[in-house]
């Protein structure tokens, strides 16, 4: 909500001031704000039969469960701002479990995992975790983003990434601008990935606005 808002990690020091000034110049911006579209993304994970969707509760990784108690292996869940898998998905994992109040302290917290992850952990590449990203269109066919078998005849994940990360916005993990960094697309079409086709233009633009469903299925 606050880089949202244009405020960087925190809100304004002076957040109501003198009379409520400050909140009603405030609310006079958002209230003359241009109105843009927001996409909500809907993500639909499965798992085979030896994975499953951890969660934090009580400071304790767990796995995800029905109202049965079974182990869910099937997720879709909407969402508005980021979703990733991968090594800061991890990161993520292991500070939630140690997560405080203080935000210079969380700071630490994610100094810490990531640390652990890196240097004392192994870090599957995504083609050991995924097989495909699939998109739903209009008239309700999946249509494949990417996949991470070689010998498929559609467009392949290239290089050996660790995370995927798909963003809504451009913040992640405390501020992070991952869009602003980025320099080319991971995504290579054609016969296969060994192959010299260049990428599909139209595929590249559904990359940059992912529709609303969005499938990956685990290994």
């Amino acid at each position: 909500f606050s880089r949202t808002l244009g405020w960087g990690a925190q809100a304004p020091r002076v957040l109501l001031g003198k009379r409520l000034s400050n909140l009603k110049d405030m609310l006079t911006e958002w209230l003359h704000a241009s109105i843009v579209p927001f996409d909500i993304w809907e993500v639909e994970i499965s798992c085979t039969a030896s994975g499953s969707i951890q969660q934090v509760k009580n400071s304790v990784k767990t796995p995800l469960r029905n109202e049965d108690g079974e182990i869910l292996r099937h997720l879709m869940k909407p969402i508005c701002n980021y979703f990733s898998v991968g090594v800061e998905s991890r990161v993520g994992l292991g500070f939630d479990k140690h997560r405080t109040k203080s935000q210079l302290l969380n700071k630490a917290v994610y100094v810490v995992e990531g640390t652990k992850k890196i240097t004392f952990t192994h870090t599957p590449r995504i083609s050991h975790l995924l097989n495909c990203a699939t998109t739903t269109t209009d008239s309700g066919k999946d249509h494949i983003i990417f996949t991470t078998d070689p010998t498929e005849e559609t467009c392949c994940l290239t290089g050996s990434p660790v995370s995927i990360v798909m963003l809504n916005i451009p913040s992640i993990m405390g501020g992070c601008d991952v869009w602003s960094k980025a320099k080319r697309v991971g995504v290579e079409c054609g016969i296969n990935s060994h192959g010299r086709s260049s990428p599909d233009p139209g595929i590249l633009g559904k990359l940059q606005v992912m529709s609303v469903n969005i499938t990956l299925r685990c290994h």
